[in-house]
């Protein structure tokens, strides 16, 4: 709850709401990219209180999505890297763990059939 805290206020001066983007520097206007608030609130507010329309938002709204799959795609590959990671760090043991539970599963099946009769 603190890190939401402490993070609103950088990210709401980066938004160019509190402070024009007019008088931020070029690295502070790059770093503004990283976070979809950005782009949605200067969205929002073109919309709201300027009365812009969806074409006239068409740049913040492309890179919204722009960003959406940037950020789907890193997810997709650390997970994925975290998935070949956890296999390749279970080796025989797990496999060997596996199959043994597999015939335990076999032999409760058979003893349940036998039972049944």
């Amino acid at each position: 709850m603190m890190l939401y805290l402490f993070a609103s206020f950088p990210l709401l001066f980066l938004s160019g709401i509190v402070w024009p983007l007019s008088n931020m520097s070029p690295l502070w206007l790059m770093v503004r990219e990283i976070f979809p608030s950005s782009n949605a609130m200067y969205g929002f507010i073109k919309m709201n209180t300027l009365g812009a329309s969806i074409s006239e938002t068409r740049n913040e709204i492309m890179a919204l999505w722009v960003q959406s799959g940037v950020y789907f795609l890193t997810a997709y590959v650390v997970y994925w890297r975290q998935v070949k990671i956890a296999e390749k760090g279970r080796g025989t043991a797990w496999d060997e763990g596996r199959q043994q539970s597999e015939e335990l599963s076999t032999i409760t099946k058979c003893d349940a059939l036998r039972l049944s009769k």
